[in-house]
């Protein structure tokens, strides 16, 4: 079970603050995004070796159940395949660790550089007790722990999928039969583009 609560940040003001412990660098997706079925390799900033690991998540906000697999490479590879997930898409994040009091506070820099980035924090707790009875200080930036924008799902569902989302997402977000129809039509193209490439590429090296 995951018990964790979550702030956003303005800045990098924390790791002035606090003692950094460490940081990572994560690439993370969604084979899934309900339920919410994610995949991520991580390293040391300053390590060449990846771990790779298989995150399943239930819904929720403060308390999720959290199930996590240490992968290999090559299933990590093969996820990807079943996601139909390209290397350009995958959430860049630069982790720090740093303790405040007997707790771990995780600052990732989500996207650094592109239209997109955002900073966060998150804190996890041994329960919702304690989680309910943090109070954070007053440099934290304001909670976004039940809004469901800052869930890395649906960003990645906002900032990834494009009609591939919509069209997979179409029935939840209550669009008519008529427009799911139609961006399936446009999704179809663009599957169909993908190929002709793929078949002009596999006719060139047959050259």
């Amino acid at each position: 079970m995951e018990v964790e609560r979550k702030w956003l940040f303005n800045d990098m003001e924390a790791c002035n603050i606090l003692i950094t412990r460490d940081e990572f660098i994560y690439d993370q997706a969604y084979v899934s995004v309900s339920p919410e079925f994610r995949i991520r390799r991580k390293k040391r900033i300053h390590d060449m070796k990846y771990t790779y690991l298989l995150c399943i998540k239930s819904k929720g906000a403060l308390e999720r159940i959290e199930i996590e697999k240490e992968l290999s490479k090559l299933e990590f590879e093969q996820l990807m395949q079943v996601g139909d997930i390209k290397e350009q898409e995958f959430i860049k994040k630069h982790f720090y660790i740093l303790s405040i009091g007997k707790y771990e506070l995780s600052i990732g820099v989500v996207d650094l550089h592109t239209d997109n980035e955002f900073i966060y924090g998150e804190i996890e707790f041994p329960t919702v007790e304690e989680a309910q009875a943090f109070i954070p200080p007053d440099w934290f930036g304001r909670e976004v722990t039940n809004e469901a924008e800052y869930k890395m799902a649906n960003y990645w569902k906002k900032t990834r999928l494009g009609t591939k989302g919509v069209v997979a997402e179409g029935i939840n977000n209550q669009l008519t039969t008529e427009e799911v129809k139609y961006l399936r039509k446009i999704r179809e193209a663009e599957l169909q583009k993908e190929r002709n490439i793929a078949m002009e590429d596999h006719d060139w090296y047959g050259m």
